[in-house]
């Protein structure tokens, strides 16, 4: 048999867009069909014979067109094993019908997860994104190891969705181990998990790889986390106590642990997502303001630098106009920890979560909960306890609604006391 036993090449080489062909010679026999894709002629390239690396989804055509040789091979090998030649006629109506019948004879089942990962990466997914898919695909072959299920896309049904919700309940994690909180993922990670496999199946069937909709009804939800019947989940902020005392510390010494420290204050300031921090540019100050396109709603968001928000300046005259070089988020979370521990963020915090139906209660201190995210909710929690109403807050946050807007406010436990004597000493400056 030749060195290349399978070659590609575009049917309508001048053409804009063009069937890919496959071509296979064997004893002096030659079979030429359709591989059943197309590609756009530009991002072929002739002298290889392959999709370019640079054009979109090319791991997915490579995965595809490699499919399709092995497909081939086996089916021709399998013939001389059995003593037998096999027409190329028989080879062709072989593949056409694995094309046509059995989308995951064609595709290993976790080839579509890395083609979906790579169609992410190539979309420049936020790595708080993309790490969980990496993790999510990491689970799913532990789990097929363990269990034996295998995974195809016509496997993923309420039998697939109670199996690996059962494995992720049971599955072991070092996160709070020493806490004393029992092995097993908790609801709201479950969720997430649930969430993102139902997107990529929901990419999957956009790509036409396959027609099983029964995810659709896996349940996603975060509403089984829940600690209080019809409450909301603990949130971990700053109080304003510890805000100031974070900001006064002196990292002088320590410039990365200060450039930290400084980004994070930043997102305090401005209470604005950490993707759109991430993507900061100087041009985007116009006057008094920040003005920028939300990452994540494709909103067009206003800030204006005044009051709590005037904070900003500071931050951006440190540094020339700019924000601190960044880091990765993963890097930040683990560095804004051991920040928070420097200036003494160390009281204790208790958030309750489920995991299953056991109600799980996490003690530590509060610099080990402290992540990107909670300088949102910090800003957030300090200007709604400060007095701003909650429909005057959104038009900052640029949340849709004031329900979204609530699960990120972490009243203080004295807020209402608090309250109550500003409004009774209003009063008495009344009526005086």
């Amino acid at each position: 048999m030749p060195d290349k036993n399978v070659h590609f090449y575009l049917v309508h080489p001048k053409k804009d867009k063009s069937a890919i062909y496959l071509r296979f010679y064997y004893h002096s026999r030659a079979l030429t069909c359709s591989t059943g894709i197309s590609i756009e002629t530009h991002m072929w390239d002739f002298k290889k014979q392959a999709p370019k690396k640079s054009t979109a989804h090319y791991t997915t055509y490579k995965i595809y067109l490699e499919r399709v040789e092995q497909i081939v091979i086996a089916y021709y090998k399998k013939a001389l094993e059995q003593e037998k030649l096999p027409t190329p006629e028989e080879i062709r109506l072989h593949l056409r019908n694995t094309l046509k019948n059995n989308a995951d004879s064609l595709y290993n089942f976790f080839d579509y997860l890395e083609a979906y990962y790579q169609w992410q990466q190539e979309n420049k997914t936020p790595e708080l994104t993309l790490k969980p898919t990496r993790t999510l695909i990491n689970m799913l072959q532990e789990f097929e190891t363990l269990t034996g299920y295998q995974l195809t896309f016509k496997r993923i049904d309420k039998t697939f969705e109670d199996k690996f919700r059962a494995y992720l309940l049971q599955r072991k994690t070092s996160r709070y181990k020493e806490k004393g909180v029992p092995e097993g993922l908790l609801n709201a990670t479950i969720a997430k998990y649930f969430s993102k496999f139902k997107a990529f199946m929901k990419w999957a069937l956009e790509k036409g790889y396959h027609d099983n909709e029964a995810f659709r009804n896996f349940n996603a939800s975060r509403r089984n986390d829940k600690p209080r019947s019809g409450g909301k989940n603990d949130i971990v902020v700053l109080t304003e106590e510890e805000f100031e005392q974070l900001r006064d510390y002196d990292f002088s010494t320590r410039k990365q642990l200060e450039q930290v420290r400084d980004l994070f204050l930043f997102a305090c300031y401005t209470a604005q997502r950490w993707s759109d921090v991430e993507a900061f540019r100087p041009e985007q100050i116009k006057g008094n303001y920040w003005e920028f396109t939300s990452y994540k709603t494709k909103d067009f968001i206003r800030v204006p630098l005044v009051g709590w928000c005037g904070g900003a300046w500071d931050i951006l005259n440190k540094y020339n106009g700019n924000l601190p070089n960044h880091i990765s988020q993963h890097r930040f979370n683990h560095l804004i920890k051991e920040v928070c521990q420097i200036a003494g963020i160390t009281a204790t915090a208790r958030i309750q979560r489920y995991s299953g139906n056991q109600l799980v209660t996490i003690e530590c201190s509060k610099y080990e909960l402290v992540s990107s995210h909670c300088a949102r909710r910090t800003a957030i929690t300090i200007l709604g306890t400060r007095g701003i109403p909650l429909n005057v807050l959104q038009r900052l946050t640029g949340h849709d609604d004031v329900e979204t807007l609530m699960k990120y406010v972490n009243t203080p436990e004295d807020a209402l006391e608090r309250w109550l004597r500003q409004l009774d000493a209003a009063k008495k400056g009344g009526d005086s």
